[in-house]
């Protein structure tokens, strides 16, 4: 059973890029928050989560990752790097509401798997530090300043 206590306490005793990681992770979704308004946020969760389970039906299903083993390498790589880039110049919002995010999720994963933590304990605090980050975002953006919109 994950407990707060135990943590808390990997968390004091790791090393300062995994505090870094996991405050870029919350500086990145209070971006998210503050940007977008709330059905956005729920779009935006939207497309992350369509995003997230190909990927975990990929690395849990054999035959699944065998589809996409056919397909070179560099071509994926190529592909979603243009994607990327078309999308980034159609929504010039696009780097601060996913790219930003996605990278610090991804930082802050492989720290605190560099630190041991279970995939338990990294799910827990990266769902965590994203909702946080979203509520706060919100927060700042219906009353302290308010986004251009």
């Amino acid at each position: 059973m994950l407990s707060f206590s135990d943590l808390h306490s990997k968390y004091q005793s790791s090393p300062k890029t995994l505090k870094l990681a996991i405050a870029l992770l919350g500086l990145g979704y209070i971006l998210v928050g503050w940007q977008l308004s709330l059905h956005h946020i729920l779009w935006f969760l939207g497309i992350a989560f369509s995003f997230v389970i190909p990927v975990v039906a990929w690395v849990k299903t054999p035959w699944f990752g065998g589809i996409l083993g056919h397909l070179p390498q560099m071509f994926l790589v190529s592909l979603a790097i243009s994607l990327f880039i078309t999308l980034s110049a159609i929504f010039p919002v696009l780097p601060t509401i996913v790219i930003i995010p996605v990278l610090a999720t991804f930082l802050a994963w492989q720290e605190m798997a560099v630190a041991q933590f279970s995939r338990q304990e990294i799910w827990f605090v990266l769902i965590s530090v994203a909702l946080v980050g979203l509520v706060f975002g919100e927060w700042i953006d219906y009353f302290v300043l308010q986004s251009i919109k």
